[in-house]
């Protein structure tokens, strides 16, 4: 063999070597579908980034939304000294609540007396003394009044008797507590 040919023989040899290396370097199917995976992961991270900054509105776009925000803070500014347009924008100041108009009186003879007798009787029978007929729904809110239950106008009659039974078996309660007296049922 002469002097080329070795050469072209070694070349020949070098280039099978290099092939050979690089088919062992060639990516096998699991690989193939890893990166794939990968490259599709990508791809759609890349197209909901571009899908998130197409929906970002642009300075064009919000523009006309900040003329309107300019305009509502004026009229918000003007509100303060127009009552109506305060009210259309919920400004308006609360206004106060409507107490009892009401001087509460003191409880009349007939209220303190009826008020003494519950007082000694048991709670039980205090709501059925008051549940019966035998006492005005004025005279029964009278007592509310006296015992400091609040406005019982809408309170009927088996609430109102109620109402004060509970009252006075609770201030014996505090009584019983503070060691004024001994408790009643």
């Amino acid at each position: 063999m002469g002097k080329s040919e070795k050469q072209h023989h070694k070349k020949l040899q070098s280039f099978l070597s290099n092939l050979d290396g690089l088919l062992d370097s060639l990516p096998s199917e699991s690989d193939k579908q890893e990166v794939t995976s990968g490259f599709l992961k990508l791809i759609e991270f890349l197209t909901d980034l571009k899908t998130r900054l197409e929906l970002l509105p642009s300075v064009e776009e919000v523009s006309t939304l900040r003329d309107v925000v300019q305009k509502i803070e004026q009229s918000m500014s003007r509100a303060e000294n127009d009552p109506v347009l305060a009210a259309a924008f919920g400004l308006g100041s609360p206004r106060p609540r409507r107490s009892e108009s009401r001087v509460s009186r003191p409880p009349s003879t007939e209220t303190k007396t009826l008020l003494e007798s519950l007082e000694s009787l048991p709670v039980e029978e205090i709501q059925s003394k008051l549940q019966a007929n035998t006492y005005s729904l004025t005279i029964l809110r009278s007592v509310a009044s006296a015992l400091g239950i609040g406005p019982a106008k809408e309170l009927g009659r088996d609430a109102l008797a109620h109402q004060i039974a509970m009252r006075i078996a609770n201030s014996r309660g505090y009584q019983h507590l503070r060691g004024d007296s001994s408790p009643r049922e």
